[in-house]
């Protein structure tokens, strides 16, 4: 019988499976990948991710049990990675400070989507 610590285990390493080949493509399409501004710009990226979605995380501590608020999260930072993605990959100047400017925006809106999906759907636990 498939339980719910199955199903979040399989979504973690589902979502570390993503962020893996994500990696490895920008990788192999970027040959400049290793140009000190592009580890600046990347690196924030790798810090910048799991500082936000800890913080998200670990303020919905009561919707850790529902499936909506994982699936939530899922999709967030799917849409995280997407957008930061082509964003790097098209303005000339990134500064690493600019992750936390775009924190003050990202966070609450992340913590509203998650605490607003979370509430609409709570019988979908794990």
């Amino acid at each position: 019988m498939i339980t719910g610590e199955r199903i979040r285990d399989f979504v973690i390493y589902v979502l570390i499976g993503v962020g893996v080949v994500a990696f490895i493509m920008v990788l192999a399409f970027n040959r400049d990948f290793f140009h000190p501004e592009q580890i600046a710009r990347w690196g924030g990226l790798v810090l910048y991710t799991p500082v936000i979605f800890g913080a998200v995380i670990q303020q919905h501590r009561q919707f850790w049990k529902q499936a909506a608020f994982w699936v939530t999260i899922a999709i967030l930072l799917l849409l995280h990675i997407a957008a930061f993605s082509m964003l790097l990959q098209r303005v000339q100047e990134w500064r690493i400070v600019w992750y936390g400017l775009a924190g003050v925006f990202e966070g609450p809106a992340m913590m509203f989507v998650c605490g607003r999906a979370a509430r609409k759907f709570p019988s979908t636990n794990i």
